[in-house]
């Protein structure tokens, strides 16, 4: 009985992860579809973990638990990015942060994280289908974000391992640079936003498309 119903919960999980649809789900081919080849290139990196993050960075034991689980230690600079392997957190205040991961469907990470900052105050929530993130990389990822976006995206004023909240396209959202060349950057979308910055950007790009 006990094996019969092990096997229908796992049958019940694999169905649920089976059943899973990203915010771009419906268009993610036609914001591939809009990219330039080695100009610039957009894809939804769908189901991102996402953990929100809560505690005191100047408590040795906070630290110390959250490095534990992650493999990294929270930034304590403003708006940089801490990375271990696929792990990073993305500092998003003095006591905010935000753990991203590749898609963990078992809550793994959370589970993890949970129970290392057991006995500590501190909090930590899954977000994973609060955003969406989209990936924006090549030469003119750049010039196409600052078509919209008003923070100074040049190299010397935001280098990769950088991460800013800011307004783009009427849309309210995590910039994170990720890597400085090829420049590529992470868009962390609300889901609700999802589908109008998407759009946003395939009009963005139609210009490098059309001159390649």
């Amino acid at each position: 009985m006990a094996d019969t119903i092990a096997h229908a919960g796992t049958h019940a999980d694999t169905r649920a992860q089976e059943l899973r649809f990203s915010p771009l789900e419906a268009v993610s081919h036609r914001l591939v579809a809009a990219s330039a080849p080695g100009r610039v290139e957009a894809r939804e990196l769908p189901f991102t973990t996402q953990i929100g993050l809560r505690g005191a960075g100047a408590d040795a034991a906070f630290v110390k638990a959250v490095k534990a689980a992650v493999g990294v230690a929270p930034p304590v600079e403003a708006c940089t990015v801490a990375e271990k392997g696929d792990n990073r957190i993305l500092w998003l205040g003095p006591d905010e942060w935000l753990v991203v991961a590749p898609d963990d469907p078992d809550g793994a990470l959370l589970a993890k994280l949970e129970k290392a900052l057991a006995k500590v105050s501190a909090a930590a929530v899954d977000l994973t289908g609060n955003r969406t993130v989209i990936e924006l990389t090549g030469p003119d990822a750049r010039a196409v974000l600052e078509k919209a976006c008003r923070h100074d995206l040049h190299p010397r004023a935001f280098p990769a391992g950088r991460v800013v909240g800011t307004l783009m396209a009427h849309v309210q959202l995590f910039l994170e640079k990720t890597v400085e060349e090829p420049e590529t950057f992470r868009l962390y979308v609300r889901s609700s936003f999802a589908r109008h910055m998407a759009s946003w950007l395939m009009d963005a790009m139609a210009e490098f498309a059309e001159s390649t």
